[in-house]
Parts: C-alpha cells; sequence; structure tokens
C-alpha cells in the first residue's frame, strides 16, 4: 500500500470509503491477479457480487468460472488472490479483447516487497489499478449452466463457484469507482433505444428492438438490483411500448 492507500476494516457484507462503494448484490467487474502453481502470476478478468454471507466478520464476494477457463484451476487450488477495481476510467480493460489488455497488464505487475514502504504481498498486485483487496480463495462447487446466453451460447457448460473473503480492501483512490456490469449493459441499451425511431412506425424492427431491451433490463436488474439507471431505463421502454400501442 502506498503512503495515500487506506486499508478499511470490514464489518458487513458492503463496503463504502468515501467516493469508493461496493454494495451488496451488485455484480462488478474486476481484474483477478493469482499464483499458479509454479508461482507464477496470471491475471484475468473476473465478475464477482458482494453476498450477504459473513465470514467471521469478512467481506464476501462470490465469483464463477467457466471450467475450462484458464483461471479455473488456478482458483481451485485455494489459497489467495488479489481482486483488482479498475475505475470507469478503464473501462478498456474490459471492452477491448483481453489477449490485446493482457500484456500491458502484466508490466504493471508489481513484484513482492516492492508494495510501498517494502510491504510484502503473497499475490500479484497491479500498480496501476488503484483500489483493490487481497483475498482467501474457497471453492464451493461446480455448478451446470442450462442459460444458453450465461454460458456464452453453450448450454450444459460446467462453471466453478468460488468465495473470496477478505477483511480489508486497499483504497489508493476513493474517487475512483468501481465498474458494475451494468455499466456495459447500459452503454448496450443506449445503443439500441437510439435505433428505435430509425425503424418505420410499428414495424417489425422497431418490435424487435423492443424485445431486445427488456432483455437488457432484465439483465440489468439482476446485475445492480434497485438501481436508479434501471428504473430510468424502463421508463423508457414503456415510451416505446405506448408509440408501438397507440396510446
Amino acid at each position: 500500500m502506498n503512503e495515500r492507500g487506506t486499508k478499511r476494516n470490514l464489518k458487513s457484507p458492503a463496503v463504502r470509503a468515501r467516493g469508493f462503494e461496493l454494495r451488496r448484490g451488485y455484480l462488478y467487474e474486476s481484474i483477478v491477479g493469482v499464483l499458479d502453481a509454479e508461482g507464477n502470476p496470471h491475471l484475468a478478468p473476473l465478475g464477482v457480487r458482494v453476498t450477504d454471507k459473513h465470514d467471521d466478520g469478512k467481506l464476501v464476494l462470490e465469483a464463477r468460472v467457466f471450467t475450462t477457463a484458464t483461471t479455473y484451476p488456478r482458483l481451485k487450488r485455494g489459497g489467495e488472490c488479489t481482486v483488482h477495481f479498475p475505475g470507469r476510467s478503464q473501462l478498456g480493460l474490459f471492452f477491448l479483447p483481453f489477449r490485446d489488455v493482457l500484456p500491458g497488464l502484466q508490466e504493471g505487475v508489481a513484484p513482492p516487497g516492492m508494495i510501498g514502504r517494502g510491504r510484502s504481498v503473497a499475490t500479484p498486485v497491479h500498480l496501476g489499478i488503484a483500489n483493490y483487496l487481497e483475498a482467501g480463495v474457497t471453492w464451493v462447487e461446480d455448478e451446470e449452466v442450462n442459460d444458453a446466453i450465461a454460458a456464452q451460447g453453450a448450454a450444459g457448460s460446467r462453471r466453478g463457484v468460488f468465495r473470496l473473503s477478505s477483511r480489508v480492501v486497499v483504497v489508493n483512490d476513493p474517487g475512483s469507482s468501481p465498474i458494475t456490469r451494468q455499466d456495459g449493459l447500459i452503454l448496450e441499451f443506449l445503443v439500441k433505444a437510439s435505433r428505435f425511431r430509425c425503424c418505420p412506425p410499428g414495424s417489425h424492427l422497431q418490435r424487435a428492438t423492443v424485445s431486445e431491451l427488456a432483455g437488457i433490463i432484465e439483465k440489468m436488474d439482476n446485475v445492480a438490483p434497485g438501481d436508479d439507471k434501471t428504473a430510468l431505463a424502463l421508463r423508457v421502454l414503456e415510451s416505446f411500448l405506448r408509440e408501438l400501442n397507440g396510446s
């Protein structure tokens, strides 16, 4: 932790540190850092959700990783990992192909003993991502994914469920808001909503657009339950439906 960093004790299933906040139930985009069996650092994108569970006063995150992913066996080994929370200015880490992002990320990984004042670290820490937590990893179970969308078009895939628990989060930039999965869905919603009035009024294309928007809103409510942006998107959808129905 550098001189600007602060460690926050976590006594509830959500954490708030001035501008930095993790809300329970939300799905956040993170970069996980873990060591492989040979001790080499491995970085990968990982969706994590703050749960309502407590683990002896620790914040507990839940992550799901497909069993075919290279990250899966590294997490299943147990031990510890680092969960980095990029800010919204770093959205490119998730919207660009990760194979293109990874080389630059690897260059920013700090070796042990290089985190401010010589504090040693047991897991890979990226110096370019200000806020992170060091967590213990527990494999819970493997589950079958029957949802073809969640399984990326391959229903019947399997994924591992992991619990990541930590007493502290390192906050070096309180004003850097973590990225939620909803941020990407909002962008997708706006793009598709902009097409509605480009289609002939009452056409099949308009109805198909409304159907797609409804699906996005369902996902938004799942990854960020009760968020104001979801309610706003729903009002937009309702206005489109009124136009289609001539009311």
